[in-house]
């Protein structure tokens, strides 16, 4: 197993890090959220999370509420340019995997 503490760019690419989920335990026993979806409804996100575990709905810790993405430093414009480029092609493949609009992801710095 290779440790790197700094391999956020390798992790980014999350089209490959899905299919193989989905190769080892099914489309319909994966759930993909995103973490806008977190920061911006924490509640419905976790009904969602309940939904798909098929477990009766609790209220969320407000610790979830208060910390969701709550980021020490943003992202630079200067990173935000160099990265952009980089998962375009990675981005586009989540587009068509999860069949959802990730315009956001694209933004100029």
């Amino acid at each position: 197993m290779q440790h790197r503490v700094y391999s956020y760019v390798d992790r980014g690419f999350y089209s490959l890090q899905i299919r193989r989920f989905w190769e080892l335990f099914g489309r319909e026993q994966v759930l993909v959220l995103l973490s806008e979806e977190l920061k911006s409804s924490p509640q419905a996100t976790l009904a969602k999370v309940h939904r798909f575990l098929g477990v009766k709905e609790i209220a969320p810790p407000q610790a979830l509420v208060r910390h969701a993405l709550n980021y020490d430093t943003p992202m630079t414009p200067q990173e935000r340019n160099r990265l952009n480029p980089l998962f375009e092609s990675d981005i586009s493949e989540l587009e068509r995997m999860l069949d959802i609009d990730l315009t956001s992801w694209r933004s100029p710095a």
